[in-house]
């Protein structure tokens, strides 16, 4: 869907809720590789037809506002049990709809300042566009004092309660190479399919979403922006976003481009690989460029709890790519679709291993950053590896580490 199209009927003061069932999701594990998208969202009507119809978003899908008492039966009463999620601006409850549909009510808090507007962004961003990588709205309520936003429910939480081990699920190496591609996808739909663009302006490891089957979504658009046209290439106006991944240069220069989600995302990948904390003792971005210079330095920089099994010449993979998008200059940073085209690659050849069906010589590569010029680093290969591979994809790949990161 286009995201300049119009919408004709939905032009209220705050615009909170859009919607759609949850879809039909592919297991992470087995990457997904032939992923036919999500099932086709159902309307949302109410079964007891006391709700308003809504409007039609740019997907032709049928938004639906819920009164506060349909709000409230749907959160047992905002009941605190029901709790999921807390921010400056609101609380996340998880609720039911009559049809069974698991939901995420995101409410307002009433003594919020910045959230009405926040909201509004969102809710206007989400019923024009539609991705299967994107959060999904079902619907809005507005009423004067009680704003509200009814999303799809994703199981599994987010990415970062998943890999600081706040639950019980433990993310495998192959799983992480799959939320990486599933992330990467919905954001180049956002920078390079909307029309015009959108940056996201807060891409961290607490807005990526997984449903349970860990398809991970991108959320919380309340900071986004747009291009007024598609020739844009960047925006004056004060950063923000959270501490930890925002861009250094945007800091410091105030433009926003696309480039800083990039630098965003690839302290998501740093995180993936590392599960260390963002901001601890040093930054995860120092600590990873200072670490890739030694030898062997998958032992130090890989998460431990992987136990070694992941394969060795992803995981180089990964960290490249991971180190091109955090850097400090921005135009060196390559953009969200490369990056997209070249996790996959990185997946696409650990599920062949992982298959044993991988030719000599490996049958993916990675793509090249031509416009990428990435600082020196003296780059070392890991000797490690939990699964074999050929001497000519070794080869292969050190040819490729050497040109890349040559001075």
């Amino acid at each position: 869907m286009q995201f300049g199209r119009k919408c004709q009927s939905l032009h209220v003061r705050f615009l909170w809720l859009v919607g759609k069932k949850k879809g039909t999701h592919h297991n992470c594990f087995s990457f997904r590789m032939h992923c036919c998208g999500a099932k086709r969202r159902k309307s949302m009507e109410s079964k007891k037809g006391k709700s308003e119809s809504g409007s039609k978003g740019i997907s032709g899908k049928l938004m639906r506002h819920f009164t506060l008492d349909e709000v409230a039966r749907i959160t047992e009463n905002f009941d605190v049990e029901k709790i999921i999620g807390e921010g400056n601006f609101r609380k996340v409850f998880r609720g039911k709809l009559d049809d069974g549909t698991e939901v995420a009510v995101k409410k307002l808090s009433r003594s919020a300042k910045e959230g009405p507007r926040q909201f509004e962004t969102e809710a206007k961003l989400l019923l024009k566009i539609h991705h299967k990588n994107l959060v999904a709205l079902l619907g809005y309520c507005d009423e004067p004092e009680n704003k509200a936003l009814i999303y799809e429910y994703l199981a599994k939480g987010n990415l970062h309660e998943n890999l600081s081990g706040k639950n019980a699920n433990f993310l495998t190496w192959d799983q992480r190479l799959c939320i990486a591609v599933d992330a990467a996808k919905g954001l180049d739909y956002l920078h390079n399919n909307c029309n015009p663009p959108n940056i996201h302006r807060d891409i961290k490891t607490a807005n990526i979403l997984l449903d349970e089957h860990l398809q991970a979504k991108i959320s919380d658009f309340g900071l986004s922006r747009i291009f007024s046209s598609t020739n844009g290439t960047f925006i004056t106006t004060d950063s923000v976003g959270t501490r930890g991944y925002l861009d250094p240069e945007y800091c410091t220069s105030r433009s926003l481009t696309k480039k800083s989600d990039i630098y965003s995302f690839g302290v998501v990948l740093l995180e993936l690989i590392t599960a260390r904390p963002v901001q601890g003792n040093e930054h995860v971005v120092d600590w990873a460029v200072r670490e890739v210079k030694k030898q062997n330095y998958q032992r130090q920089i890989v998460d431990p709890r992987l136990d070694g099994q992941y394969d060795s010449d992803s995981a180089d993979k990964l960290v490249t790519i991971a180190i091109s998008c955090v850097e400090k200059a921005a135009a060196k940073r390559p953009d969200i679709h490369k990056v997209h085209a070249d996790l996959k690659a990185c997946r696409d050849l650990t599920l062949e291993r992982s298959q044993g069906t991988a030719s000599k010589g490996g049958a993916s590569s990675i793509s090249s950053y031509n416009d990428v010029q990435p600082s020196s680093i003296e780059y070392h290969s890991s000797t490690q590896s939990t699964s074999s591979s050929s001497s000519a994809w070794s080869n292969l790949w050190r040819g490729f580490t050497e040109a890349f990161f040559s001075s």
